[in-house]
């Protein structure tokens, strides 16, 4: 994903992703890496991993909603992708 300096914003930017409705062996999202800093200009670039599979348990069909926020100097911003697993 990429992550754009708003207003020419400088500094770190905390990203996370959540996952809903939260069902047993739902999938699982993770940002790497968890933390990029804005030069004001630059976008920075980091990668959502979501895991359907844990061992040999497989996340049931159904939609999802991802929520990716990122927080930088307590101003965060978020954006929303739906994700379906058949």
């Amino acid at each position: 994903m990429g992550v754009n300096p708003l207003n020419g914003f400088t500094g770190a930017v905390d990203l996370t992703c959540a996952v809903a409705p939260v069902v047993s062996n739902g999938p699982v999202c993770t940002i790497s890496p968890a933390s990029v800093t804005l030069d004001g200009i630059n976008t920075a670039l980091a990668t959502a991993d979501i895991a359907t599979v844990k061992g040999k348990i497989k996340t049931p069909p159904g939609t999802f909603t991802l929520t990716f926020t990122g927080t930088g100097n307590t101003v965060s911003h978020f954006a929303t992708a739906t994700f379906v697993v058949k």
